[in-house]
């Protein structure tokens, strides 16, 4: 099916699908290490992609 779509339109659907989809669920990934063993590196490298994310819906950032 992808061949059939354009370029633009498989890159669209990329960013707009793909990469929101993935960013959650290291989020979620993240916050079940966390409770499971704490803070540690490995959860503040995937603090990090998550911060990379941008702003998530529904929690304010001051």
């Amino acid at each position: 099916m992808w061949v059939f779509l354009s370029g633009r339109l498989r890159q669209w659907a990329l960013f707009a699908v793909v990469v929101p989809a993935v960013l959650g669920a290291l989020r979620v990934v993240r916050r079940q290490i966390e409770r499971r063993s704490g803070p540690n590196g490995l959860t503040r490298g995937l603090a990090r992609v998550d911060d990379l994310a941008g702003r998530v819906p529904g929690v304010r950032r001051r």
